[in-house]
């Protein structure tokens, strides 16, 4: 009884918690896709991972180029604008020194001015005067020059300081260019290319002027492995063919010029000529050249001609058939193997000259050339048929549609009149 008793009186003065149960939890963990998490690697083709990387060497050497092209253009300015600060500072330093070294004899000069203009105490007085202003002045100068030289030598290292770090700094950047050019030297090549584009094209256009075709087309070659407008190229090809057509004139004004207007042949030299001109666009480049030498040789082949004539008549009279040429006469005549090359005479040195043949020339048909000749057509005019003639005639009739004789003569294409 009494231990019940007891067991109740503890039981109502304990706090409740002490006689709760005791419940063992289990941690409860939830596991959800975290948006930080990064998801599976995709696997790229080995083509694209290179281009990529090419693309990033392109980057970075542009980047490094232009870094570089803008250093060396600001430390271009910058040096040139010390320069000319040193330039002016030597300036003043010479003219301070001249201005002291011509204080004694201007000292002089105004001592002698005092001298004969100014007597008694005076003059003393002035002169003490002088050497008091004088003695100032010099004292002053003397103070410039050494004000001046202390700031030459503070720009001098200041000049020298700063190329220092300039071409430190340009080392440094070069470096850098060639790390990345080692790493990607086909990316490398071409950049230099593209960044050498301008210059190569600018001394393209350069030489162009001067008339050097053969470098100047190469310089173009490397100017257009660039990324260069087209209009610039254009502007280059366009120099290029001006140059060479100025070549080319000048090529055949000598051609020209070489030419003898008194020698046979000289009409022909000079159409052809003018023909090589027109084919290569330069005919009125060399107009007024050509059309100088044609009227002298014309007017040389012209009396030339009326020469040959005489010759020829009295070769008629004797019973050639001649063919004049701008300074040849051949003369012909029918004979029963057909018609043989009897004679031939050439100008040669203001005189016409008559020698035969070296091999006898005897052709079946009648040369095309001698046929046009006026005295051919003269003595089929007046001669009277035979029966030869008529077989001649049918001859000559056959030989204009055919003319393939064994005989090669050069001749002028005007035979039968004036070249």
């Amino acid at each position: 009884m009494l231990a019940k008793e007891k067991a109740l009186e503890v039981a109502t003065q304990a706090p409740a918690e002490d006689f709760s149960p005791v419940v063992l939890r289990q941690p409860i963990y939830i596991i959800a896709d975290a948006p930080c998490q990064d998801p599976e690697p995709k696997i790229l083709p080995l083509a694209q991972i290179a281009a990529q990387l090419r693309d990033a060497a392109m980057r970075r050497l542009l980047e490094s180029h232009n870094a570089l092209q803008e250093i060396q253009t600001r430390i271009a300015q910058e040096r040139a604008e010390r320069e000319q600060k040193l330039e002016i500072a030597h300036a003043t330093i010479a003219v301070l020194q001249t201005q002291l070294t011509n204080l004694d004899a201007e000292r002089a000069q105004y001592e002698k001015s005092v001298q004969i203009l100014l007597t008694g105490g005076e003059r003393e007085q002035m002169l003490a005067q002088l050497q008091v202003s004088f003695n100032a002045r010099q004292i002053e100068l003397e103070s410039e020059i050494q004000a001046a030289e202390h700031a030459l030598a503070n720009l001098n290292y200041e000049h020298y300081a700063a190329i220092i770090g300039e071409e430190v700094e340009l080392q440094l950047l070069n470096t850098d260019i060639e790390t990345l050019t080692q790493a990607a030297p086909e990316v490398a090549k071409n950049i230099e290319h593209e960044l050498a584009a301008p210059f190569h094209l600018e001394r393209a256009i350069a030489l162009a002027h001067e008339g050097q075709l053969a470098d100047a087309e190469h310089e173009l070659q490397q100017a257009q492995a660039g990324k260069l407008s087209e209009t610039d190229i254009a502007a280059a090809e366009t120099a290029i063919l001006e140059a060479k057509r100025r070549a080319h004139a000048r090529e055949l004004i000598a051609s020209i010029q070489a030419v003898g207007t008194e020698n046979a042949g000289a009409v022909l030299q000079l159409k052809r000529l003018a023909l090589r001109a027109e084919n290569l666009g330069v005919a009125s480049n060399v107009a007024t050249f050509l059309n100088r030498a044609l009227k002298l040789a014309r007017a040389t082949a012209t009396e030339r001609y009326r020469e040959a004539t005489i010759q020829a008549d009295y070769l008629a009279s004797q019973g050639f058939i001649p063919c004049v040429g701008d300074g040849r006469i051949e003369a012909w005549q029918q004979t029963r193997q057909g018609w043989t090359l009897i004679e031939l005479w050439s100008y040669q040195q203001g005189v016409w000259v008559g020698h035969r043949p070296r091999a006898r020339v005897t052709r079946t048909d009648i040369p095309r050339r001698v046929r046009r000749s006026r005295w051919f057509k003269h003595m089929a005019d007046h001669r009277p048929q035979t029966a030869d003639d008529n077989q001649a005639s049918s001859v000559v009739g056959d030989a204009a549609s055919q003319d393939n004789g064994n005989m090669t003569l050069r001749s002028s294409p005007s035979s039968g009149h004036a070249a």
